[in-house]
């Protein structure tokens, strides 16, 4: 649904990054250390 009106999705991992490279966040690492906690998992696909 989110890519009718044209918006791009990022998922979790992208969302930090934006977030780092906007200086809203000062790193991304204590993230992925909660998500992990949490038992997160990372997908790639390409």
């Amino acid at each position: 649904m989110a890519r009718r009106p044209g918006l791009e999705i990022i998922g979790t991992l992208g969302l930090l990054k934006v977030m780092k490279l906007k200086d809203i966040i000062r790193g991304v690492k204590p993230f992925i250390e909660r998500l992990g906690e949490k038992n997160f998992t990372l997908v790639v696909t390409l």
